[in-house]
Order: C-alpha cells, then sequence, then structure tokens
C-alpha cells in the first residue's frame, strides 16, 4: 500500500473482499441490468441485500477521513484520463470529497456496482508513481 494513504491496508483489503462479494451477487441477480420499466424487476433491485448491507455497515464504520480517502481512490481507479498526474489527481479527489456532506461520499461509494475494481486501479495507480 502507498505510504501517503492513511487507511490500513486490513482496512481497504476488507472493504475491497466486501464490494468485490456484492458485485458478484448482484451480477448473478441482474446480468443483464434492470429495465426501468419492469416495476418487479426494479423493486427486487431496490431491495437491500445481504453483501450491500455488509458493505454499507463496514463503511460506516470508518473514519470520515477514511472514507473521503477511499472516495477518492475510487475516482482515480475510475478516471481512465492520462492527461494529469496521478498525484494531482488524487489530491483533487481528495479535495471534493473534503467539500461533500459525509453521507454523500458513502452513498457514492455504495453506489458503485465495480467498487472493488475502482479501489484496486486507484491504488495501483498511486503505486506506480
Amino acid at each position: 500500500m502507498n505510504k501517503d494513504i492513511l487507511v490500513e491496508q486490513d482496512v481497504f483489503n476488507n472493504i475491497v473482499e466486501l464490494a468485490s462479494k456484492r458485485e458478484k451477487v448482484e451480477y448473478g441477480r441482474f446480468p443483464n441490468g434492470v429495465n426501468s420499466s419492469d416495476e418487479d424487476a426494479l423493486s427486487e433491485a431496490l431491495t437491500p441485500i445481504e453483501e450491500t448491507e455488509a458493505l454499507k455497515k463496514a463503511i460506516e464504520n470508518l473514519s470520515p477521513d477514511h472514507v473521503r480517502e477511499l472516495s477518492a481512490i475510487m475516482y482515480l481507479g475510475r478516471d481512465n484520463s492520462d492527461d494529469v498526474v496521478t498525484e494531482t489527481a488524487f489530491a483533487l479527489y481528495r479535495e471534493d470529497a473534503e467539500k461533500r456532506e459525509l453521507e454523500d461520499v458513502k452513498r457514492s461509494l455504495l453506489e458503485k456496482t465495480p467498487l472493488a475494481q475502482y479501489l484496486l486501479n486507484g491504488v495501483n495507480k498511486l503505486n506506480a508513481n
């Protein structure tokens, strides 16, 4: 793990593991996505599942600084732009997370089905520099 990252390795790994489990269940439930005009499918998609609840609880137990840092790592990992230096992009994403309400930052983490991949990509980018 990058020396500039505050989140401990075991905490990061736990979030990635929970997000990965949730992603597998979500893609298994709706491999082709959800048609918003199908009310039954939409209702089922909005029903909380055990894996989402476990991830939500883990995120809720993080410090505000760790939540905001994970958000910055996530957005860095989601960003496919090679135009910005990684450290600069990470600082900008972190600054953005600082300006937002904490609940909004938590929600943005939970909304990303490929959260685990985004986090791993973000850390890889930070470690490459």
